[in-house]
Formats: C-alpha cells, sequence, structure tokens
C-alpha cells in the first residue's frame, strides 16, 4: 500500500488496491481512487533482456487506444504502466472458437495492424533470441532437443524476409485470450509490452496455435482477415506456429531461470517450457 501511494499519480490520493490476476510476467493491480478503478502494471524484468523502449510501448497503446482497440494510458514511466481500467471479462474458450469471434478477432487485428509511426522492431525471431540469450547468461541449460527447431526457425525466418507482411507491420505479439477483453461482444487488447514491428501472421498463428484452430477456424481467420486465401498463407501462417511454440519455450526458460516470483501468481515455467517443447517434437503447432 506503501509504495503504491508513493507513485506519482497516486500521491496525495485516497487509494486502495486488490491484485489482478492472469499475466504471468507483470504484477498487475486494480487500483481505486476515491472509488474509481484504473490499472497499474509494476513491470516485470523481463525487459532487461528485451530491452525494448517503455516509452514507445506507451506511445503504440495511446495510438491503439485511438482506435479504439486499447486502453486509454494514464501514465508510464520505466518501472510501472498505468492505463484506465476497461470493464469486461478475458476472451472464453467457449467464444474463442465461435465464427463470430474469429470475425471480431481478425478485426481487431487488422486495426492493430495498421498503427505508424513508433520506432519499435520485435518480430518473433527477436524474442527468441533475445529470451534464449538471457537463458545462457544466467547459466540454464537448454532441454533436450529444442536445438533442433533453433534450426528450424532460422530457415522460417529466411523464408519471412521474403514476404513484407512478415516484416512490416506493427504487432501485438501477444495475442492470448487473457490478453483480449470482451464486453457486450466488443473486444479490447490489453498487455502491449511485447508489441513492435514483426509480422502479422505471428499475431494470427498465436491465436490459432494457443487455441489449436482447426483448419476450418484457420480457414476463417485468414479469410477474414485478408479477405480471400491463398496457398502460401497456411505456409506462413504454420511457420509462424512454430515460432509461438518457440516462443513459449524461450519466455518460460527465462522466467524460470529467473527465478520469478510475484504476489499475483504461482507457475510452474519449466514445466510449460517442456509442454510447448513437447507439442513441437509431436508436430501439434
Amino acid at each position: 500500500m506503501h509504495e503504491i501511494k508513493q507513485i506519482p499519480f497516486f500521491r496525495g490520493k485516497e487509494v486502495t488496491y486488490e491484485p489482478l490476476n492472469g499475466g504471468l510476467t507483470n504484477t498487475t493491480y486494480k487500483v481505486f481512487m476515491y472509488g474509481t478503478p484504473v490499472v497499474l502494471r509494476l513491470n516485470g524484468h523481463q525487459n532487461d533482456f528485451l530491452r525494448l523502449s517503455r516509452g514507445e510501448e506507451a506511445n503504440a497503446i495511446r495510438k491503439a487506444h485511438a482506435l479504439g482497440i486499447a486502453p486509454a494510458v494514464l501514465e508510464e514511466s520505466e518501472e510501472y504502466l498505468i492505463t484506465e481500467f476497461k470493464p469486461g471479462r478475458m476472451l472464453t474458450r467457449l467464444k474463442v472458437h465461435q465464427p463470430e469471434f474469429i470475425r471480431k478477432i481478425a478485426a481487431i487485428l487488422q486495426k492493430a495492424h495498421t498503427i505508424s509511426g513508433v520506432g519499435r522492431e520485435c518480430s518473433p525471431f527477436y524474442l527468441v533470441e533475445q529470451y534464449l540469450g538471457g537463458v545462457k547468461k544466467l547459466g540454464l541449460a537448454f532441454p533436450d532437443g529444442l536445438d533442433r527447431f533453433l534450426r528450424e526457425a532460422e530457415e522460417i525466418q529466411r523464408r519471412a524476409e521474403k514476404h513484407a507482411v512478415c516484416t512490416a507491420a506493427y504487432c501485438h505479439n501477444d495475442v492470448y485470450t487473457i490478453n483480449i477483453l470482451e464486453n457486450g461482444g466488443e473486444l479490447c487488447l490489453i498487455d502491449w509490452e511485447l508489441s513492435g514491428v514483426g509480422s502479422v501472421f505471428f499475431d494470427l498463428a498465436t491465436v490459432s496455435s494457443i487455441n489449436r484452430y482447426t483448419e476450418e477456424e484457420d480457414n476463417l481467420l485468414l479469410g477474414e482477415y485478408f479477405g480471400r486465401i491463398e496457398d502460401e498463407y497456411f505456409v506462413l501462417l504454420r511457420d509462424m506456429k512454430v515460432m509461438n511454440m518457440l516462443r513459449e519455450v524461450a519466455w518460460a526458460l527465462l522466467h524460470h531461470a529467473m527465478q520469478a516470483k510475484s504476489p499475483n501468481h504461482h507457475f510452474n515455467y519449466y514445466e510449460n517450457a517442456v509442454h510447448f517443447l513437447n507439442r513441437l517434437k509431436d508436430g501439434c503447432v
């Protein structure tokens, strides 16, 4: 309570708070100022390895808010981010498979990918490289079988570089259901910490892969997003599903190595890394 009250935005105000569960990287709170809620994110330490600009993250969120797809930024620093509290619930596993919401997801990603003027690059290849660089620095050995998929990632990167759509759009890079709020059928994207210029297929693949979309659901997602279907889209989507699995492995290994702890959650990071690596080994991207 005392530390939160010392943040300039809250100083001298009547403040109470409660943890907001869901995120696994940072610590977030729902803070009430005179009874009105805002969201406070206390930044974790993964950015020590990613070196992404916090100021440009806030700039991107402001642009996304202007598009009607993100909460308003109220104050930011290297240590924290304060945004408006958006009412709603995380998009449920049931709704994420409904055609109506697959169309809505495609539409909100289309809007997100129009963001421009933010000098922040963050491709899936960068994420994997930086996460695993941190793992090495912290002295944690890679699990058996990971090297094979890192070699595959190099081939995927070479293919991606031939397609502008894979390298030149501003992307959220963390499109999980915990980061999609739904209120009365309207969607809002939260947690833009990993956002940056990268591949639109990575955002699409994250939705598809983590929710285990069927071929029919992938068809709908791609058709709604692009307005047409081309054979190469499925190759690019599959490639980025592999990268999403690798990102999950690398992210979890880094956080295991950091021994991240938070009052908001208890999570077995290494077990999560092994889970996604096994999915790769089984071809379940």
